[in-house]
């Protein structure tokens, strides 16, 4: 059964330097095109913490299409700015109860509606005597 994982990914440049603003701009306006919802931050100097949404079978599948995804779009952007190699290391991998973050707010905020409230097909369809 194919399900929702929460990936993360440490990226780092094999040199030790940080990766600019732009760059992690970038890297976030690629990821998202792929419909992953990225959320790039910095814990320390040199390196970027990749959180992403994966749909997948389980989590070693997930592990790969991030890792693929994640280097094949590091790769554009390390081109397009001239960076040196970089590294990335899995962190961990959480299976998700929503498809998204997005689905995930909705869940919270979406009233219930409660069955008296729908009408019954029954009503609308005259019955022959």
């Amino acid at each position: 059964m194919v399900k929702a994982w929460l990936i993360r990914l440490q990226l780092a440049r094999d040199d030790g330097g940080s990766l600019s603003d732009e760059g992690i701009r970038e890297l976030t306006d690629l990821l998202t095109q792929n419909r992953v919802f990225p959320v790039l931050t910095r814990p320390d100097s040199g390196t970027v913490l990749v959180q992403m949404m994966v749909d997948a079978t389980n989590d070693m599948a997930a592990r790969a299409a991030a890792e693929r995804m994640l280097g094949d779009r590091a790769h554009d952007v390390w081109l397009a700015l001239g960076l040196p190699p970089f590294t990335i290391t899995f962190v961990d991998a959480h299976p998700r109860v929503t498809a998204s973050p997005l689905a995930s707010s909705l869940w919270r905020t979406t009233p219930i509606v409660a069955p008296r409230d729908i009408p019954s097909r029954l009503s609308l369809v005259e019955r022959p005597d």
